[in-house]
């Protein structure tokens, strides 16, 4: 028995510290960013496959970086609304369709939606699940205590970190089990409390694909929220580095890592990790963006930093985050592996 898997890891810079153009466009505009990266994916995998016959045929795996999907006032919010993420899953649910042989993993979405009575409970009953898995920790108790109270200057707004793996018109959702500030001042000044996720995303037999899979987000990584031996494990993140003790990838499984600095993937060959090398293409911000657009989300981004509080930025410190913009904004990437998995 045997199956050809194409993997592939788009890098992207996504945090809002600096260089996140695409992130400061409209969530229509990186939907379309996003489908012409995979389309290019699918032309890979298409060219990787036929040479050979795989008894389990061929399965593609393509994921993207945390916080892909999020508000476009990327240096104070995070969180989109609750239409934008239906749309946002229903485009992809479409697009699974497109490509049958694909697991997309598109990132993660960050969301809010009204702390109505509704809304409220849930997000209790996902607490209590949390504190009996981790036991009373200070953070869980301000955020039970905080879902209590009503009234001005209240709890306005619940929000999730959510990572959607869509598989041939199939869908599977996982939420960010740690609050690493997700939001940022603006979604807390709009009253938006980060709810963490209370379940490992564990999903045996994906697609009825013969395979398990396991997903973590970012922060999840660094206290091995993955807890059990998998197939696949994907690792979707804004800046974390990984841990080879807390990769869930079994013997012959695989270890794939999107994020926004760097990708990485692994082969777990009995016990030993093992690191083929990538075909890579870039594809960053001026794949997309025209150098005009590009200047401008610059110049704001500059301008908002020497406007901030405290001690105006000297021009060597202007000069440095300017460098520093340009090559975040410039640094992405496709990457891809192909392997066989018995």
């Amino acid at each position: 028995m045997s199956r050809l898997v194409v993997a592939g890891a788009w890098t992207i810079e996504t945090n809002h510290t600096y260089g996140d153009i695409l992130g400061s466009q409209p969530v229509s505009d990186r939907l379309t960013y996003l489908k012409e990266v995979l389309k290019n994916f699918d032309v890979f995998c298409r060219a990787a496959s036929g040479w050979k016959y795989y008894s389990d045929g061929e399965l593609y795996v393509f994921a993207a970086p945390e916080y892909y999907f999020k508000s476009s006032n990327v240096n104070v919010e995070r969180c989109l609304t609750k239409k934008d993420r239906d749309d946002i899953v229903e485009a992809f649910v479409q697009l699974s369709y497109r490509y049958p042989k694909t697991v997309i993993i598109p990132g993660t979405i960050m969301w809010s939606k009204p702390a109505d009575e509704k809304s409220r409970k849930k997000a209790q009953t996902r607490l209590k699940e949390a504190i009996q898995a981790k036991g009373v920790t200070d953070k869980l108790k301000e955020k039970w205590e905080a879902l209590r109270l009503r009234g001005d200057g209240q709890v306005q707004f619940v929000s999730y970190n959510s990572a959607y793996i869509f598989y041939d018109g199939s869908k599977y959702k996982y939420h960010k089990m740690n609050d690493a500030e997700e939001n940022l001042s603006g979604d807390l000044n709009n009253g938006t409390l980060f709810i963490p996720g209370c379940k490992p995303g564990y999903f045996p037999d994906l697609g009825k694909t013969g395979l398990d899979f396991g997903i973590e987000v970012c922060a999840d990584h660094q206290s091995a929220v993955l807890n059990q031996p998998v197939d696949i494990h994907v690792l979707c993140s804004a800046s974390t580095s990984k841990i080879e003790s807390n990769i869930r990838a079994r013997p012959g499984g695989l270890f794939i890592h999107a994020a926004s600095g760097h990708t990485d993937f692994y082969v777990n060959n009995g016990g030993k990790f093992e690191a083929p090398k990538a075909s890579s293409v870039p594809y960053n911000a001026k794949d997309f963006l025209s150098s005009e657009q590009i200047d401008e989300q610059k110049n704001a981004f500059l301008s908002e930093r020497q406007n901030r509080p405290g001690t105006p930025l000297s021009p060597p410190e202007v000069a440095h985050l300017g460098k520093n913009f340009s090559f975040k904004a410039g640094r992405g990437q496709l990457d891809c592996w192909v392997t066989e998995m018995n």
